[in-house]
């Protein structure tokens, strides 16, 4: 697994559903579990956005035989909303078929630096 420094971007618990999408909500997930950052296994995530909508697509049983649409109001339609694309989603990333994981002593110094505690970097 490669190492990547954390940005503040959500995190989740390797092989888990449990997402922090800031500081605090790992911290207090630790605090309430008692468990130790280091025996953590956490990966920055990556958002998943929806797919681009092709009109010939959506409307391909619709369409006249040579398949063009003739509308381009439709089609500007369709540009526009392609442009206007959301998270829908998050999921572990993956760089070279692993995930770029946050190494908790990276995340360890930022998180008790906001209790306080001094840190051994």
């Amino acid at each position: 697994m490669s190492i990547k420094e954390w940005a503040g971007v959500p995190l989740v618990i390797i092989d888990s559903d449990r997402y922090f999408f800031d500081e605090d909500s790992l911290r207090d997930y630790l605090i309430d579990s008692d468990v130790d950052l280091t025996d953590e296994q956490l990966c920055i995530c990556e958002p998943n956005y929806e797919r681009q909508l092709d009109p010939t697509d959506v409307f391909g049983d619709d369409l006249p035989e040579d398949g063009k649409i003739r509308d381009d109001q439709l089609e500007a339609t369709f540009e526009l909303l392609n442009e206007w694309s959301s998270r829908l989603s998050l999921s572990r990333g993956r760089r070279e078929g692993s995930p770029p994981c946050c190494h908790s002593r990276t995340l360890t110094g930022s998180l008790l630096h906001g209790w306080g505690h001094e840190t051994d970097r």
